[in-house]
């Protein structure tokens, strides 16, 4: 396995401050750049940072070992853990020298965890108490990736690792499957005529999967056997990543409105890295679309679904 030549390399710091979001600071006020992402502005992470470091609680942590975190910020997420996280945890698998013990909180998602168990290789784990920072004495701090910036070496490299864990053979299986997720349950960026749009995607020979019930290893499994998939933009077409290169995503998104950013294009840039193919499917606002274009639910038309399905094979 092997990360990009462009990727920053770890570095081994005395007297770290962790925050519980995975912001760092050199004991006790200097960001560590590597903890938060290096195209993207850094304020609000020290200032959160320094807020923690001054009014919550920290524990101490053993003198005698070697201590290394994977999350950050935003890695309570699906998606930020999937492309930023496991990447450090890749480079951390590449380059540690030696045994570590790598700290995660103790209430993160349980993907996290799931993760961490499948992955952590010859590492410990440890767990942050809740609503608890940490001082660390000795840290091996793997450098955040840059924000939605995929490098496709990486991104293969992740694929295989996180498929040969799975014991997925991948030279003897053949993607068959046709996913369509819902998020028919999330506070956010639904698809108004859901009823109707799985009523049709089934008809069109569709599973339809609710990600979020799911095991890592039970998405990983579902997304290798994968051909098409298709979906509206949220954190369950992250997997598109643990699909064989040359398969199809079609993702939902509102239809563009000129001078207006209406659509986040990290899926685009991801499948493309990995070697899947993308296709968008324009659709009309919901009802909530003047709080936030971004986060706005969609109704999709059947006719153009029709279309884009015949298209994505």
């Amino acid at each position: 396995m092997q990360i990009a030549t462009s990727q920053r390399t770890v570095e081994l710091h005395k007297n770290v401050f962790l925050s519980r979001s995975g912001v760092a600071l050199k004991w006790p006020l200097r960001l560590l750049a590597g903890s938060v992402w290096p195209n993207h502005p850094t304020g609000h992470f020290y200032r959160y940072a320094m807020a923690k470091r001054l009014l919550s609680k920290t524990v101490s942590l053993d003198d005698k070992r070697t201590y290394s975190f994977v999350h950050n910020h935003w890695s309570r997420g699906y998606h930020h853990w999937i492309v930023e996280s496991l990447v450090r945890l890749l480079q951390l698998h590449d380059e540690a020298s030696r045994p570590l013990t790598i700290l995660v909180p103790e209430d993160y998602p349980g993907f996290a965890h799931q993760c961490l168990e499948m992955l952590r290789g010859r590492h410990e784990i440890a767990f942050i108490p809740a609503n608890s920072n940490a001082k660390i004495p000795k840290a091996l701090v793997v450098p955040n990736p840059a924000y939605k910036i995929f490098d496709p070496q990486t991104m293969e490299s992740l694929r295989n690792w996180v498929w040969n864990s799975s014991q997925l053979d991948r030279f003897n299986v053949v993607p068959h499957r046709r996913v369509y997720i819902s998020r028919q349950f999330a506070q956010m960026r639904r698809v108004e005529n859901e009823r109707e749009v799985q009523g049709f995607m089934r008809d069109e020979g569709f599973e339809i999967v609710h990600t979020e019930n799911l095991s890592f290893d039970d998405q990983v499994r579902m997304f290798f056997e994968t051909k098409a998939l298709v979906g509206i933009h949220g954190a369950g077409l992250t997997n598109l990543l643990f699909m064989h290169p040359g398969t199809s995503v079609l993702e939902f998104r509102r239809s563009p409105i000129e001078g207006k950013t209406t659509w986040n294009q990290c899926f685009q840039s991801l499948a493309l890295a990995a070697g899947v193919r993308h296709s968008l499917l324009d659709c009309d606002a919901g009802s909530n679309d003047a709080k936030c274009l971004g986060r706005a639910n969609l109704h999709v038309n059947l006719k153009r679904l029709s279309n884009s399905l015949t298209q994505l094979g």
